[in-house]
């Protein structure tokens, strides 16, 4: 109980400086979600942000996926992921869940974790591949204290991890936690969340099966 209530100063802190375009209070701080002005991924707010449960914070890649002006995607300032950091430090977050599979930006988002004093949890993740048992224990872990977990986007892949999550500790049915994770659901990202169709299909089957039933057929 305590520990829950210096979360709820934490998010308050920050909401203080930044004005919400969703505060969906389900159930007791479930989802806090900003305007989308406000989730561009330029910072301090990540890419596609929102709270799940006052301790799992969620979205895009820190390095910000987008292409504007011109320049390729991830082209965020070290200066820009830093103030990323900095926001998700002041909130408690000390490990990062990187979903993302591009080999290019490894080493130099390597290095601005090990510049902000960030631990990184690194599992690949794409449409046809979910999390393997050990992955998903390692991820669950994570999950029990404040973290931010990330794909690139912060749509399809860190959906069905917070759809699994929803299925498994919160007690969602399946087809409940799905609508959640969806673009437009409740614990998406005003920018988008996991996609339909048959690309999605084994992401979908991960929020119903989990890790035991899929990672035997990757």
């Amino acid at each position: 109980m305590f520990r829950k209530r210096i979360y709820i100063i934490l998010i308050l802190i920050m909401l203080l400086s930044f004005p919400l375009a969703t505060f969906a209070e389900i159930d007791d701080f479930e989802v806090v979600r900003f305007y989308q002005q406000d989730v561009t991924g330029e910072g301090p707010l990540p890419y596609n942000y929102r709270i799940i449960d006052l301790r799992i914070h969620a979205g895009g890649h820190p390095l910000n996926p987008q292409t504007r002006n011109g320049k390729e995607d991830f082209s965020n300032t070290d200066e820009q992921v830093m103030k990323i950091f900095k926001l998700l430090k002041a909130n408690g977050v000390k490990v990062v869940v990187d979903l993302e599979n591009t080999a290019r930006i490894q080493a130099r988002y390597q290095k601005l974790l090990d510049r902000a004093g960030m631990k990184r949890i690194h599992v690949p993740l794409h449409s046809g591949k979910v999390p393997n048992q050990d992955e998903w224990k390692i991820i669950k872990a994570a999950m029990e204290n404040p973290v931010y977990i990330h794909c690139k986007w912060g749509a399809d892949r860190t959906g069905a991890v917070v759809g699994r999550y929803l299925v498994e500790e919160k007690g969602y049915a399946p087809e409940i936690a799905y609508a959640a994770v969806l673009s437009g659901g409740t614990h998406t990202g005003v920018l988008g969340g996991l996609k339909e169709g048959q690309s999605y299909e084994k992401l979908k089957a991960f929020i119903w099966n989990g890790a035991t039933q899929v990672s035997a057929s990757q």
